[in-house]
Parts: structure tokens; sequence; C-alpha cells
């Protein structure tokens, strides 16, 4: 059931990673400048504001429903995104495409938290994450293709995947959405495992805050890569995509290396550790600008400590202390969000205004805050109290 999931997310994991490469050809295509389009971003991270909203939606309809109803809304978001007029259209287009991403998941991290014992969460989340690194590799090639006609077709293409994993993916799930457990260490009458250790307590804080701040160092150099390769080194959309089917490789790494070793490591070390790699290849991008393939190498070592980090922290997410996994999970999300929505106006006007190099550095200062909060102020959650 984890690959149907992945597949599902597919959709989402392509328009979410394919608008950093594209955004100076939408925004040619729209009329408006880069750092314009940069707003373009912010508004599809808006729409993890909603996330506790989604959170409790899941919690309350079941995963299933909330898995097939996000999909239907992605779909219908991708096609008006596809036919937008203007930048207002699609903008909005891109708010309810977040809308869809967000409900979509967390209905599947809370069926995986529920379907998991904590112990192992880590690995399960590493098969479903390899959904993320198939956007990359698969999703934002295709998108770049595409582009190369119109950039809207990309958008069109994103509807019709997602289509066809409704019809795929809801037949598969069981009732309500919700699986069985297959352990005995049950915190509650309804999941599998809930901790209660970090209810209400500063150290639930920091599980959202470092959560956030990493995926903002992440945003920082992401959101401007595209522009850096093409103002750079003249790469077209096409190269650029090639370059983002490349960097897709350091996701993999990163999804391998999370299911096999983090549950051993623990979530928080390992969270921790992988920031520290995003803050090294941060500042090496910082001085090496003007090389093309060190350049592409260190940014594919930041994708392989950001997703390492990530991968690892998610977890923590589903173990916050409510009876119900939605909300906590939904509120980790909608601090990313946030994040990653600043994140990418400061680091598109850094890059108009100093270059791509302060962005990296922007990066890497975020980057170190993250795993500082991972390393000392987040504790991963205890069961031994568990009824």
């Amino acid at each position: 059931m984890v690959w149907w999931l992945a597949f599902g997310r597919l959709p989402a994991t392509t328009a979410i990673r394919m608008l950093a490469p594209l955004l100076g050809v939408i925004a040619a295509g729209l009329g408006v400048s880069l750092v314009a389009a940069g707003g373009f971003v912010a508004v599809f991270e808006a729409a993890g504001l909603t996330a506790p909203a989604a959170g409790w939606l899941v919690d309350h309809i079941g995963a299933r429903r909330a898995l097939g109803g996000s999909l239907v809304a992605f779909a219908v978001a991708a096609s008006v995104a596809a036919s937008a007029p203007n930048w207002f259209v699609f903008a909005g287009a891109l708010l309810a495409l977040g809308l869809g991403v967000n409900v979509y998941e967390a209905g599947a991290v809370v069926w995986l938290a529920n379907a998991s014992s904590f112990r192992e969460r880590a690995a399960w989340m590493g098969r479903y994450e390899l959904s993320w690194a198939g956007g990359l590799l698969i999703g934002v090639p295709i998108a770049g293709v595409l582009s190369l006609a119109s950039w809207r077709l990309a958008y069109g293409a994103l509807a019709f995947v997602a289509v066809a994993a409704r019809l795929l993916l809801v037949p598969r799930l069981g009732a309500g959405g919700e699986p069985r457990a297959h352990h005995s260490d049950r915190a509650t009458d309804d999941l599998p495992e809930l901790s209660r250790a970090h209810t209400g307590s500063w150290r639930a804080a920091a599980v959202f805050v470092s959560f956030g701040v990493l995926c903002g160092a992440s945003q920082m150099v992401f959101v401007v890569y595209g522009v850096w390769l093409e103002d750079r080194f003249g790469l077209g959309t096409a190269a650029i995509g090639a370059v983002a089917f490349a960097l897709g490789a350091g996701d993999l790494v990163a999804n391998f290396a999370n299911a096999r070793f983090t549950d051993r490591i623990g979530k928080s070390r390992s969270a921790a550790l992988g920031a520290i790699v995003v803050v090294a290849s941060a500042l090496g991008l910082a001085t090496a600008v003007d090389r093309l393939v060190v350049g592409v190498a260190l940014l594919a070592v930041l994708i392989v400590g950001f997703e390492f980090a990530l991968l690892s922290s998610k977890p923590l997410l589903t173990e916050l202390g409510w009876r119900r996994r939605g909300v906590g999970v939904g509120i980790g999300f909608a601090g990313a969000s946030v994040s990653r929505g600043v994140a990418a106006v400061v680091a598109t006007t850094l890059y108009s205004d100093h270059g791509f190099a302060a962005a990296a550095i922007a990066s890497a200062a975020c980057a170190a805050c993250a795993a500082l909060l991972f390393r000392f102020a987040v504790v991963e959650p205890s069961f031994e109290t568990s009824a």
C-alpha cells in the first residue's frame, strides 16, 4: 500500500518541484518580473497555513475520503493553472493546488503513522518519500520537455495524472481509510502508538520550529538555482530539467539512507546530521557560483543532507501527544509552509540584489539553526508509560 500512496503523491511532488526550475519561463509567459514570480512560490506555500485544518479533516472523515478528494481538487486546480489567462488566476490556481497537496500529504502521513510502530516509522516514510525523488527524476524533466512548447502543457499533464491516481489509489484503501494495526504497542483505543510526553511542552514547539527552519534552509537555494543556472551558465529549460534529473539521485540516496539508518541512529540525531550536511554544502555553493560541475555536485549533496534530515524528522511530527495525529502533522506542515514562503521571497530578493552566493549563505545559516535545535532541543518521544 505504501507504493500506491507514493504513486498518488507524484502529481503533488512534481507540482512543487517544477515550479522553481520553470519560474523564469512562467514569469515570462505571464509577463511578470522574477521577484514578482517569487511571489507565486509564496502563494503556493501560503496554502500550507491550512494544513492544521487539513489534518483535522483527515482525522474526522478518514484518510480514504481525504486522499480521494484531494486528488480531485488537485486535478481541477492544475487545469485552471494550465489555462490561466493572467497572473492573478494563476496565483489562485497555485493556492488551490497547495490546498490539495496539504490534504493528500496529511492523509498519507497519518495513514502511514497508524500502520507502523514509531520504532520502524522512518523506514516506512523512506519508502513513501521515493515519490519526492520521483517528482524530480520523472516529473520535472517531463515538465521541462513539455514547457519547450508551453509551460501550460506541464500543468495539464499534472491534472491528467491526478485523475489517474484517484482512480487507481482509492479502491485499494480500506473502508474509512484507516489501516488495522499489526502490532501491540497501542497507546489509545484507536491508534497503534501515540506519545503524550510532548503535549503542551516547549519540546513540541522545538519539533515544529526545527522542522520549519530546515525547510526554509532548502528553499533558500532551490527557489533560485534554476535562474542561477540560466543566468550564469546560459542553460535553457531542457538543460535545467536535465540537471534536476541528475539531482534526483541525491533524493534516492537520502531515501535509502533514511530507510536503513535513521531508526537505528535516532530520528532527532539523524535530522541534526543531515542539517549539518546542508550547512557544509551551502557554504560550498557560495564559493562555487562560477563553477558549473562543482555547483551541481554541491546541490546534489545539499539534497542528500536536506532529504535525510526531513525524512528523519517527519516521524517526530506524528507523536506530539494529540489523540488524533492529523492536527499535529498539520501544524508542522503549516509552519514549514510559512518558512518556505518567507524563504522564497527572501531568496529571490537576495539573488536579485547580491547573487546566488547570498542565497546560499542564508541557507547555511538556517540549516545551522535547525541542526542545533534537532540536537539539543528536540527529544524523541518515549512509549514506556503508554497504556
